[in-house]
């Protein structure tokens, strides 16, 4: 037992008085010790954070509990840093959302394969829908393996991998070595892909060892809709994450060695997203865009999409 290492389980929550308790009973069952549990709120205004402090009230198992409820939203980024930086005492994080059901196994079969030299690891999961169903029809999740196995950090920043956010154990000597993901970054299973292999490696397993919720709140539900101002609404999005995430790849170039090629590739792919932004008026015009092929191709493509007329079409329709 002593030569086991701490293991930080932790949840993080918003808005999710429907579902968390089901996520912290998962905690609660899980098998492996010595286990600290970490449930963080983002200031939720519904009952999520009620509902945490009554099932901790009730807890009498051998897992030590903390809690933590912000005094206001902090966005996922500095959401995470804080549970992950400064809450979590564990040699590794094991990952999980308030809505998500993590398996009594899972941290045991975690540390099965946990290695100190490892970033991270990950693995499959089972979709299920509000009512805790099993969706088998949702497309299975994989990593590019093949990708992952060439060992190269910059071939999965420009093929844009990441790691299965929802299920990632993270070494805490990788988080600390990197230090806190920016603020305004929301794909943090992106970046973290590439500093885990990085620091030395990341481990998939194909095992689903956590039940992954689809429902109508999810960011995968919302990103799924089809009307026309969903449609504008992922392009702003997507522009706006990229940027986010660009600008972490070169704040990281400071510890990970990151090429001028791909610094250069990543101007581009700035530039890109600022015209998209200009064309769906969440960003301003530069004159420099007028030098830019791209700008008039992105205006006729994105104003003049078929698809999204399409959309707009059966939106007036309705």
């Amino acid at each position: 037992m002593t030569n086991r290492p701490l293991v930080t389980l932790a949840i993080v929550t918003y808005q999710q008085e429907r579902y968390v308790a089901e996520a912290i009973a998962g905690a609660f069952a899980q098998t492996y010790s010595p286990l600290q549990i970490v449930i963080s709120d983002d200031a939720s205004t519904d009952r999520t954070f009620a509902i945490i402090e009554e099932a901790v009230r009730a807890y009498e198992g051998p897992h030590q509990i903390v809690t933590n409820r912000n005094e206001r939203n902090l966005g996922i980024g500095a959401h995470v840093n804080k549970v992950w930086l400064e809450l979590a005492e564990g040699d590794w994080i094991a990952v999980s959302a308030g809505d998500d059901v993590s398996l009594p196994g899972r941290v045991a079969r975690l540390m099965e394969v946990a290695r100190p030299e490892l970033g991270a690891i990950h693995h499959s999961c089972t979709p299920i829908d509000a009512e805790s169903r099993e969706l088998p029809y949702l497309p299975k999740y994989a990593p590019n393996l093949a990708l992952f196995a060439r060992n190269s950090v910059e071939e999965l920043i420009r093929h844009h991998q990441w790691l299965k956010g929802a299920t990632m154990c993270l070494n805490r000597r990788m988080l600390e070595r990197y230090g806190p993901i920016n603020r305004d970054v929301v794909h943090e299973d992106n970046v973290l892909a590439y500093r885990a292999q990085a620091f030395g490696g990341i481990v998939w397993l194909d095992e689903p060892l956590m039940r992954y919720r689809i429902h109508a709140t999810s960011v995968t539900q919302q990103l799924a809709a089809d009307t026309p101002g969903h449609y504008v609404k992922r392009i702003v999005r997507h522009a706006k994450d990229r940027l986010a995430l660009n600008q972490q790849v070169r704040d990281d170039s400071r510890k990970i060695a990151i090429s001028a090629e791909l610094l250069a590739e990543l101007d581009q792919d700035d530039l890109a997203c600022r015209i998209d932004l200009c064309c769906f008026g969440e960003g301003p015009f530069e004159p420099a865009f007028l030098r830019e092929r791209r700008f008039f191709a992105q205006v006729a493509r994105r104003v003049l999409h078929r698809p999204y007329r399409a959309l707009r079409r059966a939106h007036r329709r309705r």
